[in-house]
């Protein structure tokens, strides 16, 4: 079984749907969308399958680019490919339409496809085409123009970087041909152009200003880390070792957790649910940041594994306030809603995704957290306690975001739980969160970890 091959399919799927998907009636649209994404969690999950089996890096090229399978790709990849179908079918219908869609399948293929290039030519190519998914879902929508402006630089910085040597872009990772320095300036826009992407602060305003459009529900895909990580663990990561030393990088990571602690404390002075949980999931990828570029194997390894955590954690959290904004209209925090009398199992989901995002024990987020706080920031006294205070500051602003939700006095309310919808998308999260978590030793990263260090 060709492990490459069959994630290669999983990516491509969704682009093959898309020009369909914008014909379709709404109902019918939605349906192929679904299909579209439990063929590619289908083929994802095998080729994920296929590596726990035999813990082994498997490649195919097609011409001149090279899509290769290693443990980053399949324990992320079926993080990304069910998120994808947990959006279709978390959605309140009403609030699906063409653009949605085409978006979340657009995220999806990039997400997929970045994940699986072989080489930076492709990484960048992948990235590039999920900026432009973004802004063909948000751009005439409130923030478009900004977002146009902050995502076309960053695809532009992108371009010039992998041009600067196109020898080094073709090369396959991890020859000596792909180990190719950039210039100091470059690099630094290279940074730049991930937080831009990532949207963390301060250069988040594109994201935040999009939840407060006439239907919140397109900016779900531009909010959650489908896109920019890739980038940042097979390029940005690298290119930092060898330009950076070990100091500088804690350096680097302590300004980058100071950043994440900044948008927690803005995430808790908003007033609007949409804004605070924007603010939220800013701080979330900060922190799957720092990971990612944490100096040491071990740190990396958690920040992989953070990534497809945080994906899930917050996919989950995101469709459950999202669920209490379709059933109650807009979220206005300086007031509480009372809906947990009405919908206590969409209580309890919001709660528990929610929480994971803190690091909750016997979650993947938690098993994450800790070989992140194990690795190179604990080198650092001031980076291990900033990732302290971040992770607290996360827990503390998701229960404020939860209690003025789904508790206090509020009006009497109708039953309003969870739709049979709702239930297939929300319930295979939590599986994946808590199994990952309770069993980590089955999880692909972990897995191909072991097999080349002989665990």
């Amino acid at each position: 079984m060709n492990t490459a091959l069959l994630a290669l399919g999983a990516a491509a799927g969704p682009i093959l749907a898309l020009p369909f998907v914008s014909r379709l009636p709404r109902d019918d649209a939605m349906w192929l969308s679904a299909a579209t994404a439990v063929l590619s969690v289908a083929l994802i999950g095998a080729s994920a399958i296929g590596f726990v089996l035999h813990p082994s890096a498997s490649t195919v090229w097609l011409g001149a680019a090279a899509f290769q399978v290693d443990g980053l790709a399949t324990t992320v990849g079926p993080a990304i490919a069910v998120v994808g179908l947990a959006l279709i079918l978390a959605a309140p219908r009403r609030a699906l339409d063409g653009r949605f869609l085409i978006g979340v399948l657009g995220m999806t293929s990039s997400g997929l496809g970045a994940l699986l290039a072989g080489n930076l030519a492709a990484l960048v190519a992948f990235e590039v085409s999920g900026i432009v998914t973004l802004w063909l879902v948000l751009r005439d929508r409130r923030g478009g123009r900004l977002a146009l402006w902050t995502l076309g630089g960053c695809g532009i910085v992108w371009l010039t970087a992998a041009a600067w040597d196109p020898a080094a872009a073709a090369a396959p990772w991890g020859s000596p041909a792909a180990s190719s320095q950039l210039p100091p300036p470059l690099l630094a826009a290279l940074l730049l152009s991930v937080l831009g992407r990532l949207g963390i602060v301060p250069l988040n305003s594109w994201a935040t200003a999009a939840t407060e459009s006439a239907r919140p529900l397109h900016v779900l895909p531009a909010l959650l880390p489908l896109g920019g990580v890739a980038l940042a663990a097979r390029w940005l990561h690298p290119q930092l070792a060898l330009m950076l030393p070990a100091n500088l990088q804690l350096q680097l990571s302590s300004s980058i957790l100071a950043l994440a602690l900044v948008t927690v404390g803005v995430a808790l002075v908003q007033q609007e649910a949409l804004r605070s949980l924007a603010f939220i999931l800013g701080a979330v990828q900060a922190l799957v940041l720092v990971a990612v570029l944490d100096p040491q194997p071990l740190g990396h390894l958690g920040g992989e594994l953070l990534w497809a955590a945080s994906l899930v954690a917050g996919a989950g959290f995101t469709l459950s306030v999202m669920g209490a904004r379709a059933r109650l209209g807009a979220l206005d925090l300086r007031q509480f809603h009372g809906l947990e009398r009405g919908a206590p199992r969409l209580a309890l989901s919001c709660l528990l995704f929610g929480l994971a995002l803190a690091g909750l024990p016997g979650s993947v987020d938690f098993v994450a957290q800790e070989l992140l706080l194990n690795a190179g920031i604990a080198q650092s006294t001031i980076g291990i306690g900033l990732a302290a205070t971040v992770a607290a500051g996360l827990g503390f602003a998701t229960l404020r975001l939860f209690f003025h939700i789904y508790y206090g006095p509020g009006e009497s309310l109708p039953e309003l739980e969870l739709t049979t919808r709702e239930m297939v998308a929300l319930v295979p999260l939590a599986t994946l969160l808590l199994l990952g978590g309770l069993a980590p030793g089955l999880l692909p990263l972990l897995r191909g970890a072991q097999a080349v260090h002989g665990g």
